[in-house]
């Protein structure tokens, strides 16, 4: 049997602050996330390493014991908690009992001019579940960096996290305070910025070749590209059938991603 604290009351004071890591704000405070469930544990581990704390409903220590177990350092961060106190903490709809809390990970990070390259680029992404799975499309697919602009969606919400399916654990993922900037510091780099709008002047996808340092942008899932950083991009469009009047902005990225990688 593991060693572990226990603790059964949903007023503990430590259950208190594992709910309020809920909240972006104690995030960033705290520079903690949480990550729940084996397959996302898992990566964490393979790809980071031992999280800070583990947290196991009464009825699963068994279940993920060899999990658990496999690092050492563990032993003094254990806590088994009754299932009134896990359902507290939890999000998932029929969880499986596993939690991590997490320190903040060292790949994703804030843009310097050194970060210039080749990649995918998301301004104003807001849905969770799209930006998640636009990193997991792009991690799998070899994508080299992934830059964001800094309003979309938190990219330590678990819902983001659950889409990602552990890709942000390895990603080279760089926040930047001006998409426009980071576009034209490509572009003087040597490389090209494509904007997915569908633009007069726009080039068709699939009727040109990609170079190892262009970058495709993908916009917000209502309003596009802004303005400004259309402006310092060419122009990128899907062809789609007569009528169809756009994709979701996961499922564009995807498509984009997949003609990126026929270098």
């Amino acid at each position: 049997m593991l060693p572990y604290e226990r603790i059964m009351s949903r007023n503990n004071d430590r259950i208190k602050r594992l709910v309020k890591l809920g909240d972006k704000k104690t995030r960033d405070a705290e520079g903690l996330f949480l990550i729940e469930g084996f397959k996302l544990a898992k990566e964490y581990l393979a790809k980071v390493g031992p999280p800070e704390e583990v947290y196991v409903r009464e009825d699963a220590v068994e279940e993920f014991s060899s999990l658990i177990s496999s690092f050492p350092s563990f032993d003094k961060k254990i806590t088994c908690v009754s299932t009134e106190v896990y359902d507290k903490i939890s999000d998932e709809k029929s969880p499986q009992g596993l939690l991590f809390v997490c320190r903040f990970l060292e790949n994703i990070h804030q843009y310097n001019p050194s970060d210039v390259s080749g990649g995918i680029m998301l301004e104003s992404v807001r849905d969770a579940g799209n930006l998640g799975t636009i990193i997991r499309s792009a991690a799998s697919l070899g994508v080299e960096k992934i830059f964001l602009s800094a309003d979309c969606a938190d990219i330590y919400n678990r819902k983001t996290l659950r889409a990602a399916m552990g890709a942000v654990f390895g990603a080279d993922i760089i926040i930047c305070k001006t998409l426009a900037e980071t576009a034209l510091d490509i572009k003087s780099s040597g490389g090209r910025v494509f904007a997915a709008m569908p633009r007069g002047d726009a080039l068709v996808l699939g009727e040109f070749s990609f170079a190892h340092n262009d970058c495709v942008v993908i916009g917000n899932e209502g309003e596009g590209i802004s303005e400004s950083l259309a402006s310092v991009c060419d122009a990128l469009t899907i062809p789609m059938a007569k009528g169809a009047e756009s994709l979701n902005a996961a499922a564009a990225a995807a498509i984009i991603i997949w003609e990126m990688r026929k270098l």
